[in-house]
């Protein structure tokens, strides 16, 4: 016979919720019945039997509930009873972090007093016969507490873990076939996933020569060559003996030009009309708030000259936040001191660590700062507005930097002297970042001495824009 060993965790709030856990009948198979002390209040649940008013007992109803396939619950004055069914499989889970949802009501009016009840068994061998037991094709038996696949939310979906689905309905397979590659694909074929073109590389995937799946190896494919005819490519149209980067280069998630080998140098004046300030030649993402549309970066960038913001827009300083309450910004990252470090000397190793991988996340950062103040003001520009709403140079893609993006804009801020329409970075004087510290704080950068400082969200504040690309 096989034994069953039934757990079931609870969470609890001031209540005594008894709960049994029915098995198949038999008498080696015991309820187990669990009575807690104490129950919690949770706003996101309903619960079992209270005592409302101090004095006055609740009703107890069963609310949604959130239980497996094939397990059922019932109430009887203040006794849950929740009936288990047999796993598919020796040792396999037939409930597991499921909730039962109570609701608990008094005078017809539910009192919002709610536990959520989470329900885990564990059934283990123990010899013998046994009638609940699944077959190999996972087949209801006939029993109480058989097995019960009809949860599945696939209905093309075999049971058997080796089968794929030949012939589906929506009443599930009717036909499976074995996984010709249930012992792992054999890939000794390519298939061209990104085509090649006459200025770009293009790439192909490793292919099963069985199933037909791709795998994860990839391998570049060449530029292809132009074939000029009369002077003209007849697959691009390019004019042989013309310079392919004319309107500018692309670097378009690439250090090198697609269409050249160009590369910028620190102090270049970049695509946007500023300068480039910080290189990182292995590249770096550039997170977004729906991170679907994350891209790889090399370079940063530094606007031509600083925001204005404030009162009016025109101030030459402004706040990090906007009106008089501090707040901590939804979705931010909190930089603690203890990360980044503080004052004039060279960061640790493990500073510097932290630094760099702050860097990209001060585009995501601006993003979610001006849709947190969105709406509160339509005269105030703050730090992060000032810097998104920047109309210098000729991009339109700069952002707040964030701590780690400001830090090298410091570092290399001699890149900005002495060039034609740039304003160079002053020797003195605090620029916002776009990193907060917590509710009140966000990190600054001081430019005479290189002191980064967790200062109040209130402060008026220089900025600067930055781009990545």
């Amino acid at each position: 016979m096989k034994k069953i060993t039934r757990i079931l965790g609870i969470i609890a709030i001031s209540a005594i919720i008894a709960i049994g856990l029915v098995a198949c009948p038999d008498d080696s198979k015991p309820t187990l019945t669990l009575t807690p002390a104490s129950v919690t209040i949770n706003d996101d649940s309903l619960t079992a039997t209270v005592t409302v008013g101090g004095t006055a007992t609740g009703t107890v109803t069963l609310g949604t509930t959130a239980l497996p396939n094939g397990v059922t619950a019932a109430v009887d004055g203040t006794t849950i009873t929740v009936t288990g069914v047999r796993p598919t499989e020796e040792g396999a889970a037939a409930i597991t972090g499921n909730n039962l949802v109570v609701v608990v009501t008094r005078g017809g009016v539910n009192q919002n007093l709610s536990v959520t009840v989470n329900l885990t068994t564990t059934w283990t061998a123990g010899g013998g016969d046994d009638s609940c037991e699944c077959d190999d094709d996972c087949e209801i038996e006939d029993c109480d507490c058989g097995c019960d696949t009809s949860g599945n939310d696939d209905p093309c979906e075999c049971c058997g873990e080796d089968c794929e689905c030949a012939d589906c309905d929506d009443g599930g397979c009717t036909e499976c076939t074995p996984n010709p590659c249930e012992d792992g694909c054999t890939f000794t074929e390519w298939q061209v996933t990104t085509p090649a073109t006459c200025t770009a590389a293009g790439e192909e995937t490793e292919k099963c020569e069985v199933c037909g799946e791709l795998g994860t190896t990839t391998r570049p494919i060449p530029v292809n060559e132009h074939n000029f005819v009369d002077g003209k490519c007849t697959v691009c149209e390019f004019e042989e003996g013309s310079d392919p980067c004319e309107d500018g280069h692309d670097h378009t998630e690439s250090l090198v030009c697609l269409n050249c080998d160009h590369q910028y140098a620190l102090g270049d004046i970049g695509p946007g009309g500023g300068v480039i300030y910080h290189i990182v030649p292995a590249g770096f993402t550039v997170q977004m708030v729906n991170a679907d549309n994350n891209y790889t970066a090399h370079y940063l960038e530094a606007a031509p000259s600083n925001a204005t913001g404030g009162a009016g827009g025109t101030a030459a300083t402004m706040m990090w936040r906007v009106g008089n309450t501090n707040a901590a910004v939804t979705g931010l990252v909190n930089i603690t001191t203890a990360a980044i470090g503080t004052g004039t000397g060279t960061p640790t190793t493990a500073q510097m660590t932290a630094i760099n991988a702050d860097i990209g996340m001060g585009r995501k950062n601006t993003d979610l700062i001006v849709a947190f103040y969105e709406g509160q003001t339509t005269t105030y520009l703050n730090a992060a507005r000032a810097a998104d709403d920047y109309e210098g140079g000729t991009a339109s893609d700069w952002f707040l930097p964030s701590i780690g993006e400001l830090y090298w804009l410091y570092q290399n801020r001699a890149q900005l002297n002495d060039k034609d329409g740039i304003t160079a970075m002053p020797t003195t004087g605090y620029f916002w970042s776009s990193s907060q510290s917590g509710n009140s704080g966000a990190w600054a950068q001081l430019f005479s001495d290189g002191n980064r400082f967790d200062t109040n969200k209130g402060n008026d504040i220089s900025v600067r824009s930055v781009r990545a690309f």
